[in-house]
């Protein structure tokens, strides 16, 4: 995955039904390894493959485990296996159906992050992690043995926050949205895409992406919030004060809505504008600063929606 997901012992070694482009199939998370809770020792052990009908028996790095006894852990990689009738050719679908997967995981990291936000008790940092590696894999049913179809390898990031594991019911919410095609607000898709820009180090890019995050999040927690039933007269009103600035302060004197203090005027707006009328070429901690405060910012007032 391109982002470590945090999971309760709860959700390790289970699986999940999903659907891609109508074919049914299954995520199957790894491990813990027998006897977890009797040694503590075990804590420095891997996390092992899914125990499943069809095992890789590769040199996978699964993820790790963050504590010891209640063993949640930070996985790495799943196991997707879909289920493909003995009528359809592999390759005649192939190229279709890798692309709707890359789609699938795509929209599921971006859910799992919403989900992360949405919890709050959070300190978001990025690391850079070792790249890693995937691959898509054909079972043939004839020989029982897996031939691999395309493989790659993809940087990845982590997004540390704390006391915040998934349990399965919450996997498996997350789950069905990504395989119904619902997607997260689009505040959260921005604020994920910032994320990335900031690891990968564009920070005007993640400037940009978060900055742009917190509006639409202000318009959408206003046009809830404010006491117009005039529907055009609403959106004239936010089109007249549509910057940043001036959304907080409508959010401020006509809402009950807070958002969290910090210094949106310098870390945030003047940066932002400063990129796009002056060609400012912000730093990585100016970028995370503004990254971590418009966050903290977007979490607080979709919580109080």
């Amino acid at each position: 995955m391109n982002k470590s997901l945090p999971l309760k012992s709860g959700c390790l070694n289970q699986s999940f039904i999903f659907s891609i482009n109508g074919f049914k199939g299954r995520i199957y998370t790894p491990g813990l390894c027998i006897g977890f809770k009797d040694d503590e020792m075990n804590f420095n052990k891997t996390l092992e493959e899914p125990s499943c009908e069809y095992m890789f028996r590769d040199p996978i790095h699964w993820g790790y485990i963050v504590s010891w006894p209640n063993g949640n852990s930070r996985i790495s990689c799943l196991k997707l296996e879909i289920d493909i009738p003995s009528k359809i050719n592999i390759d005649d679908i192939k190229e279709n159906l890798l692309s709707k997967t890359n789609s699938w995981i795509a929209r599921f990291e971006v859910n799992v992050f919403a989900k992360h936000l949405l919890f709050g008790r959070f300190n978001i940092q990025v690391e850079n992690e070792d790249p890693t590696n995937y691959a898509y894999y054909h079972l043939n049913q004839a020989s029982q043995t897996y031939q691999k179809l395309t493989s790659d390898t993809i940087r990845s990031v982590s997004i540390n926050i704390h006391d915040n594991f998934l349990n399965p019911s919450e996997l498996k919410l997350i789950v069905d949205n990504t395989s119904r095609n619902l997607e997260s607000k689009l505040e959260y898709q921005l604020l994920c895409e910032s994320q990335s820009a900031l690891y990968n180090g564009d920070y005007r890019k993640s400037i940009l992406n978060g900055a742009t995050a917190l509006e639409v999040c202000l318009t959408r927690v206003l046009k809830l919030n404010l006491q117009i039933n005039d529907k055009k007269l609403l959106l004239k009103f936010l089109n007249m004060n549509n910057s940043i600035s001036k959304k907080r302060e409508i959010l401020s004197e006509f809402t009950p809505l807070k958002m969290p203090l910090e210094k949106y005027q310098v870390d945030v707006e003047k940066i932002r504008n400063s990129v796009i009328h002056a060609g400012f070429e912000p730093n990585k901690i100016q970028a995370e600063k503004a990254y971590n405060i418009v966050a903290r910012a977007i979490n607080q007032l979709i919580n109080g929606l």
